[in-house]
């Protein structure tokens, strides 16, 4: 035998801070609000929500941490910064920290930095340069190098001939 309940609004009795449902809860057309609410024996409040595999949460504002590997989020939009390939990113003191590679989502449509914000310095190994599928405006060709630094001297080389040349540097101090 089975009973049914409808109700519009549950509320604790004065002095009860809680109340509980020993069975599944489904919501209809309402909404519920609360400041603490178990779910499936967690305790879900506004400093933590956690819901089951494929749960889907749209126009969250205020949230300042989340806990957890966060292999299950797409689409989150850190600044410009985007998170859709499963790359993890941890903000701190000094910057982000980044696992993984930074790649954009489509190929020459991005920069790093702009005309107006400047990064200060580019710390890297190898310099690849390349402008593959499409044409410079120079000689409407396209080229393929690296910069390579030795003890005394940078090295360019063209990858798309093999070819190797040294720079030719002057002290100037």
């Amino acid at each position: 035998m089975t009973s049914k309940i409808v109700v519009n609004n549950i509320e604790a009795d004065a002095g009860v801070s809680t109340v509980t449902f020993n069975s599944n809860v489904e919501r209809g057309s309402s909404n519920l609000h609360s400041t603490g609410l178990n779910v499936n024996n967690t305790f879900v409040h506004s400093t933590g929500i956690a819901l089951g595999a494929g749960s889907t949460v749209g126009a969250v504002t205020g949230v300042t941490t989340y806990y957890g590997d966060g292999s299950q989020l797409t689409g989150i939009d850190a600044g410009t910064l985007k998170h859709n390939n499963n790359t993890k990113a941890q903000a701190t003191a000094n910057g982000v920290t980044i696992t993984g590679d930074l790649i954009p989502a489509a190929n020459n449509t991005h920069d790093l930095g702009s005309t107006a914000i400047r990064w200060a310095n580019i710390f890297t190994n190898d310099l690849n340069l390349s402008n593959k599928g499409s044409t410079n405006s120079v000689d409407n060709t396209w080229g393929d190098y690296t910069i390579e630094e030795g003890e005394n001297d940078l090295f360019l080389i063209n990858n798309r001939n093999g070819k190797k040349f040294k720079f030719n540097l002057t002290e100037v101090s």
